[in-house]
């Protein structure tokens, strides 16, 4: 059995065929899923989700790249929502995006750090969003690192791990003296990719207990589905791949990141 630890079923890309993707995910093994809000309304979505699906749960958070729709009425609404709803399982996505041109670091960081407070008030992991600038002096994983150390009792998973193997071994340092168990690892179908050689390193560096999987669907699809909507069912991919790196069978990779993402989402 595997878990899918992030992916987004209220996008549009699904509204057509979401009974069939879900089909096709438990006939691929995978038998619970992490539906992640980003927005208010996807994060109002995954709750209602979660309702409806016994093997899916919601998360409530604002992705950094919406800054603009933050607002302490809508932390409140996620505490509430998060306090009201067992299966809550984390804050998020939340982070640092310095990517685009509008990126507007001072407001994502305030964003980010009441997010942080509200996993901290409400003792569940966050879920964390980081992505560097281009061509700039800014940088989301320096501030990211910095701005963690702020909230040493909250477990976060780096989503969709894209970073160096320095940024990994300061989250693994940062691991080591967290009350709660500490932070994990999430590799989607970027550990795939042919130009990715970074991040197949820290996938063979971390503590197995220290790893888990995700589709980040309907983004990101594995190198084999390039081009097209990715779901749930292709995690598959991204754990031979990360079996591959670890030297380990898909058996063990499965069991491992499974009991992983049970333990740190009380899943």
């Amino acid at each position: 059995m595997l878990i899918d630890t992030h992916t987004h079923f209220m996008e549009p890309q699904f509204s057509a065929d979401l009974s069939d993707v879900l089909a096709r995910a438990h006939e691929a093994g995978v038998m619970k899923m992490v539906n992640v809000g980003c927005t208010e309304i996807a994060s109002e979505k995954s709750v209602e989700m979660a309702e409806k699906y016994d093997f899916l749960f919601a998360t409530q958070g604002l992705h950094p790249s919406h800054w603009e729709d933050f607002s302490e009425k809508l932390m409140v609404k996620f505490f509430d929502a998060a306090s009201g709803c067992k299966k809550v399982v984390a804050i998020g996505e939340a982070g640092l995006d310095y990517h685009y041109k509008n990126a507007n670091p001072e407001m994502q960081q305030k964003s980010f750090r009441a997010q942080m407070k509200l996993a901290e008030e409400l003792d569940l992991p966050a879920i964390i969003h980081c992505r560097d600038a281009s061509n700039t002096d800014l940088s989301a994983s320096r501030d990211m690192i910095s701005m963690m150390k702020e909230f040493p009792k909250v477990r976060c998973v780096m989503h969709c791990f894209a970073q160096d193997r320095q940024y990994a071994r300061e989250v693994l340092e940062m691991s080591q003296t967290n009350p709660k168990g500490g932070h994990v690892f999430s590799f989607s179908g970027i550990l795939t990719y042919p130009k990715t050689d970074e991040v197949r390193f820290v996938a063979g560096m971390v503590p197995h207990d220290r790893i888990v999987v995700e589709t980040d669907s309907p983004y990101l699809p594995p190198q084999i589905k390039r081009g097209q909507r990715n779901e749930t069912a292709w995690i598959v991919e991204t754990a031979k791949k990360l079996a591959e790196i670890r030297g380990v069978s898909f058996e063990e990779i499965s069991e491992i990141t499974t009991k992983n993402a049970e333990r740190f989402f009380g899943i």
